[in-house]
């Protein structure tokens, strides 16, 4: 059994948290990028953004050898 918590709070879910919820977005971001489409992850803060981000980036990488992201804020 793993001594860590399942819960976080504040900030984004590390593709090693276990609570994090995988949603349609994660395989939707990820198909459009196999497509050779650009994808924006545009919504209010404290929505799950970076985790979303986090998680399609690391399963990207293990098939692709390099990811770019960039971050823009307002």
């Amino acid at each position: 059994m793993n001594n860590e918590s399942y819960y976080k709070v504040g900030g984004p879910l590390s593709e090693k948290d276990r609570s994090y919820v995988k949603r349609q977005a994660d395989n939707d971001i990820i198909n459009l990028v196999k497509k050779g489409e650009h994808c924006y992850i545009l919504n209010s803060n404290q929505t799950g953004k970076t985790s979303l981000l986090q998680h399609t980036s690391k399963k990207l990488q293990e098939e692709f050898a390099c990811i770019i992201t960039r971050a823009i804020s307002f």
